[in-house]
């Protein structure tokens, strides 16, 4: 395995919860001569490295280039940058960081995850950050503009990277392998491209007792939309305000009574990996890169396609009358909680 190995994504696949493993892990990877470096972290909960992403986004370069020949002259036998924004470098920022490693064996981690639970992830995390469309709504645009979506037609992030690294620097991880195989993440990850830290430390999650983070309930993600909507109606900035106040209030801030009106509006939205094109998709994605694949291996493709059928709360609810005051009133809570200014504009029926 290379020196250098760079985990470059892709969001919704355990990237955080990894990047925290790693970091606890930082003094025994020390030990044993393998760097997870501390600098261009955000803070302790965001360990991975966005900084230089930052950095190479926004042509810093020479900063970049200091850190990275800083971080080779090191003397570590192996380094580990983890981000899942570097996915997003442009091809001349990609082809940049290449140079900055001069004659290093650089290797690329990317997982790759099957689009009917990719699909319901990522629009949960859009709706944590302020975004108001349901998830039909949000599944149907996906899908119109797959092949301009980098977490869709994922070839659109690796092509940048196998032009400058090489194909065979290429590492393709199919997490719906690893999770089907009742691995942990962050072992599997350890134990597959850091063997030596693996054999000697064992079951990287047992020995830390650390868990990935936890998905909204649908009744939690409605909660969060619907307000992220009013915030919006009202000129509100949108961001994660909402769901981070919903967050450090627990379930007990949603009356009852909303949440009841909003379980009784519970729909299924069925996801297939063969709709709208997706099968062709695959077939052209796993051509190009199954042979990339690193243990577990699906028995076709780079996944087994599924189908999956995801819960989600039509807005409807909201025709109710004492449902929508309820609704208003959460809202009315959030602004003053928040310290932002009280509600001055009518909420329309």
């Amino acid at each position: 395995m290379s020196r250098v190995l760079i985990h470059i994504g892709a969001h919704k696949t355990g990237t955080t919860y990894l990047q925290q493993v790693l970091a606890r892990l930082r003094p025994a990877l020390r030990s044993r001569g393998v760097v997870f470096p501390e600098k261009w972290s955000d803070s302790v909960d965001q360990p991975g490295h966005r900084g230089l992403y930052d950095a190479l986004n926004a042509e810093r370069i020479d900063a970049a280039r200091r850190d990275i020949a800083e971080l080779l002259a090191d003397g570590a036998e192996r380094i580990v940058i983890s981000a899942e924004d570097l996915g997003y470098l442009s091809e001349s920022s990609v082809a940049t960081l290449r140079a900055m490693f001069g004659e290093e064996s650089v290797s690329i981690v990317y997982y790759c995850r099957r689009w009917s639970g990719l699909l319901p992830s990522v629009w949960q995390e859009r709706v944590k950050h302020g975004a108001t469309e349901t998830l039909p709504q949000f599944v149907s645009a996906a899908l119109a503009s797959a092949s301009q979506l980098s977490f869709v037609d994922f070839d659109r992030v690796l092509a940048r990277w196998r032009q400058a690294f090489g194909r065979d620097a290429i590492h393709l991880v199919s997490y719906d392998a690893v999770i089907g195989s009742n691995s942990d993440i962050a072992a599997h990850f350890v134990h597959t491209f850091l063997p030596e830290v693996g054999a000697a430390l064992g079951g990287v999650a047992d020995i830390l007792g650390t868990q990935p983070n936890r998905s909204m309930t649908p009744l939690e993600v409605e909660a969060v939309r619907a307000l992220n909507a009013l915030h919006g109606a009202g000129g509100g900035v949108a961001g994660a305000a909402v769901r981070e106040w919903i967050t450090q209030g627990g379930n007990a801030l949603v009356p009852e009574a909303l949440l009841s009106a909003m379980a009784r509006h519970t729909q299924q939205l069925e996801l297939s990996d063969a709709m709208h094109g997706l099968e062709g998709l695959h077939a052209a994605l796993a051509a190009k890169y199954r042979d990339r694949l690193v243990q577990p291996v699906p028995s076709r493709g780079l996944f087994e396609p599924s189908i999956n059928r995801v819960a989600w709360i039509a807005p409807d609810y909201t025709r109710e009358p004492a449902t929508r005051d309820a609704l208003v009133a959460l809202y009315d809570r959030f602004l003053l909680d928040s310290g932002l200014p009280p509600r001055t504009w009518a909420v329309s029926t």
